[in-house]
C-alpha cells in the first residue's frame, strides 16, 4: 500500500511540471532559481499552489533563494493556521 503524499511530494510534482525537471531530481534544498524558475514560472507555481492546497500564497515566499523544502514548510504552516482558524 502506498503512503499518502506529503506536502513536499506534491510541491515537488508541481515544480517538476513547471520546470520540466524529473521529480526525483528535485531535492528539499534546491532553490527555485537553481531549478531554472524565473518570475513567470513563480507566478504560475503560485497559482498552482493556491489551487492545489486551497490557500492564499504570497509571491514574496519565493524571494531570497527560497528552497523547495522551505516553501513546503510554509505551505504546511499556512494549512495548520487555516485549520486552527476554522
Amino acid at each position: 500500500m502506498n503512503s499518502p503524499l506529503t506536502t513536499f511530494d506534491i510541491l515537488r510534482q508541481l515544480v517538476a511540471e513547471e520546470t520540466g525537471i524529473t521529480v526525483t531530481k528535485i531535492r528539499r534544498d534546491d532553490a527555485l532559481e537553481d531549478l531554472g524558475c524565473d518570475a513567470l514560472d513563480c507566478i504560475n507555481l503560485q497559482m498552482e499552489i493556491e489551487k492545489t492546497f486551497g490557500i492564499d500564497f504570497a509571491l514574496n515566499v519565493f524571494e531570497d533563494r527560497a528552497t523547495v523544502g522551505a516553501i513546503a514548510l510554509h505551505i504546511e504552516q499556512t494549512l495548520r493556521g487555516s485549520e486552527a482558524g476554522a
